[in-house]
């Protein structure tokens, strides 16, 4: 049995629909993406400020970043040694 023409149009119009769905999903999951990386630089960019004027936040934050980060070249970034027995 053949489609009817209003058939083929409604399924053209969905796919349509559907194309028109995902960019803007795709423009809302890069535009959060881009927020949660904003965040994350201010959040960085104000813990170091702390750690630069106060020795005691400076020596709190070297050591949870020495407990958290697990590959050398992160590790590296901080002055951390490599993980002992560590093959990164």
């Amino acid at each position: 049995m053949a489609k009817s023409r209003r058939l083929e149009q409604l399924e053209q119009r969905r796919e349509q629909l559907n194309a028109r769905i995902q960019r803007e999903r795709s423009k809302v999951q890069a535009e959060e993406r881009r927020a949660d990386n904003r965040r994350m630089i201010l959040i960085g960019r104000m813990v170091m400020r702390e750690a630069e004027r106060d020795e005691d936040t400076k020596n709190r934050l070297r050591s949870r970043l020495d407990r958290y980060l697990d590959r050398d070249r992160d590790r590296e970034l901080f002055g951390l040694a490599p993980r002992e027995g560590s093959q990164q």
